[in-house]
């Protein structure tokens, strides 16, 4: 391949370090974002009449429904669609799962059911509780939560919203870890998924052999686990998370794809979601956030960063790596303002390396190192690469095709790669480990090297690329 250096041979200041945190270097213009909208549209997340007419658009206001049953909360609901529609808002209307979980239980009343069968039980029959809040799980297999969600729903699409949210993976998958489900509606499903004889039940099964909560807990959470059962139950779980997401989707669906999240790498790796990403909650993390866009990106997928507390680096990394974001506004509004008025810097360019780093499902289950750690190893050295994920699903190993690239970074989790997906990989490409990344410019050209005094641990090179081969740098002041 031909070998494209940007070498930075004089002396930057300190004005043209900090131009070069806005990610403003370009050689090409762009054009149209994937299907859904222009990168370079700032999304006014919750909107306040200060930055109305600022930005391409008016601004993001998320709505809830909490109540199917009070006549005067859901004429409020249809009243604050109207009045953000009339305002030229995009509209979200949200379905609370982990929050407001009165909705379901005066629902549930209305019906003469109780609550309390379709929350998540615990291996010793105690409820799960959250640990942010003073909620229990509801249990997504449980078909009235999953009736309930779609009636929310369905009073989102006839109010008018524009797009729906539902954080998924807030619900059975997250109460896995912590001792759960066992409930009634798990039960039956796993017994039916298995294969076992009608009134069979896995709690009852494992107490048996004599398991106990504790034992439950610290079996579950990986791949391999000697308890038996214990990875044909998660992947049931798993299953039924994506069953519950098709039941309930409709049009521009978002959900949490925060990775440090329990539970939440089996959503970032199903097909159908589009992402809303807290990033900054723990402070700068470049490697996450490259991580979250990359992810997505990797699918065809849309990602939208949404912190109040993110830095002007963190947003200039979200979108040099190609994701958008969701402004609140109380933020500095600079690095906002130079991509609303210069999006010919961002539209229509799509990831390019020729470096790929290979992402296994079966290895993330194994709870092995991830690639967030490779992918800051490759930001730091200023290595262009792109995500190739190895399977079709969260459980399905399927095939991984990297052509096209000229070597491949494994992390610790390549090894679980199956031999189809290695042998592929091997008799095409130059592989390293990612702690000897410079062992591949022995073999390969190394696409970008930076000169002048300025380390590439200092700027941050993000190159992409548009389909007709023209190629935009951005540069990064870490």
């Amino acid at each position: 391949m031909n070998k494209q250096n940007i070498l930075m041979k004089t002396k930057m200041s300190t004005a043209a370090m900090t131009l070069a945190a806005m990610v403003i270097i370009t050689l090409y213009s762009g054009g149209t974002f994937a299907d859904a909208w222009n990168r370079s549209h700032i999304f006014i997340g919750d909107w306040n009449s200060t930055h109305q007419s600022d930005y391409h658009s008016d601004g993001v206001v998320r709505l809830t429904v909490t109540s199917l049953t009070d006549p005067t909360l859901i004429n409020n609901f249809y009243n604050e669609v109207a009045a953000a529609n009339n305002k030229g808002q995009i509209t979200i209307g949200r379905v609370p799962v982990d929050y407001r979980q009165l909705l379901y239980a005066d629902r549930a009343s209305q019906l003469g059911i109780d609550i309390d069968d379709h929350r998540c039980i615990n291996f010793d029959g105690t409820f799960t509780p959250r640990p942010n809040n003073a909620n229990e799980f509801l249990c997504t297999n449980s078909q009235f939560i999953r009736e309930t969600m779609i009636e929310v729903l369905d009073m989102c699409q006839d109010a008018g919203t524009d797009w729906y949210s539902a954080d998924l993976q807030a619900c059975t998958p997250r109460a896995l870890p912590l001792g759960g489900c066992f409930c009634q509606h798990c039960m039956t499903g796993f017994q039916e998924y298995i294969g076992q004889p009608v009134g069979w039940n896995y709690g009852s099964y494992l107490a048996g052999l004599g398991y106990d909560q504790a034992s439950f807990v610290f079996n579950i959470g990986k791949e391999g686990s000697p308890m038996p059962y214990a990875n044909e139950y998660r992947q049931f779980q798993y299953i039924e998370m994506l069953e519950c997401h098709n039941y309930i989707k409709r049009g521009m669906f978002l959900t949490s794809n925060d990775f440090d999240l329990g539970g939440a790498e089996a959503v970032g790796t199903m097909p159908g979601f589009h992402f809303v990403s807290e990033i900054g909650e723990h402070g700068l993390d470049i490697p996450k956030t490259t991580y979250l866009v990359r992810m997505a990106e990797a699918q065809g997928l849309q990602n939208i960063m949404d912190d109040d507390s993110a830095t002007i680096c963190e947003v200039a990394n979200v979108y040099a790596h190609g994701g958008n974001y969701m402004v609140d506004g109380t933020q500095p509004t600079l690095i906002f303002d130079f991509i609303d008025q210069h999006p010919w810097l961002y539209d229509d360019y799509q990831v390019w390396g020729s470096v790929g780093l290979i992402y296994s499902h079966l290895g993330h289950r194994y709870d092995v190192e991830t690639i967030k750690d490779a992918i800051g190893t490759l930001v730091s050295e200023n290595v262009p690469f792109k995500i190739f994920i190895a399977g079709s699903n969260w459980w399905d190993p399927g095939p991984v095709d990297v052509s096209g690239m000229g070597g491949v970074v494994k992390t610790s989790d390549y090894q679980y790669l199956t031999a189809a997906q290695k042998n592929n990989v091997v008799s095409n490409l130059k592989v390293v480990d990612v702690s000897n990344v410079n062992g591949l410019w022995y073999r390969m050209d190394r696409p970008i090297d930076i000169a002048g005094g300025v380390t590439n641990a200092q700027v941050s090179v993000v190159p992409r690329k548009k389909s007709t081969g023209e190629k935009i740098f951005h540069l990064i002041n870490m």
